[in-house]
């Protein structure tokens, strides 16, 4: 296609708009807008593609915590928790990356039985055993557990004793 209008609309803006956008106002498909801007050497400009990314970002972010199950410990599932963190187990959050805490304690393995007992109880709360640790998954859950326990990345629980 080689109608002058066609070409200077591409390069006006395709750049800097979305491609659907385009197509729909040129009544021609995504794909022959494409190849048109494509046998013309016209490109997304790098502002357009940066906040494509930064929007995907936003997007997934938003999607992830949309689809995080709920954790709706019981009253003896919450006390175990407690119980435990108050002693020398811990909420962490893990690598600089992570979003979320999570629960973890390191055990012997005189200790497996306790530990196995203490999981029949929280297993539903998406906790495992590997090797000797018990530990959770990460969860936003244990965030707030987090802050309210490590004031300025200290346990305030052991603190108290």
């Amino acid at each position: 296609m080689n109608d002058p209008y066609v070409i200077d609309y591409i390069k006006k803006h395709f750049p800097n708009h979305k491609t659907q956008s385009v197509a729909d106002h040129l009544q021609l498909t995504v794909s022959q807008v494409r190849t048109i801007a494509k046998n013309h050497r016209i490109q997304k400009c790098e502002e357009y593609k940066a906040n494509l990314k930064r929007q995907l970002i936003i997007d997934r972010k938003k999607w992830f915590e949309d689809n995080i199950p709920a954790l709706n410990p019981t009253f003896l599932q919450e006390q175990i928790i407690f119980d435990s963190v108050i002693g020398d187990r811990y909420i962490s959050r893990g690598v600089d990356r992570s979003v979320n805490c999570y629960y973890q304690k390191h055990f012997g393995e005189n200790e497996r039985g306790y530990r196995e007992r203490k999981l029949s109880h929280l297993q539903d709360l998406q906790f495992t055993i590997k090797g000797n640790y018990l530990r959770s998954s990460s969860h936003p859950y244990y965030n707030s557990l987090h802050q309210q326990l490590y004031k300025n990345n200290i346990n305030q629980s052991i603190l108290h004793f």
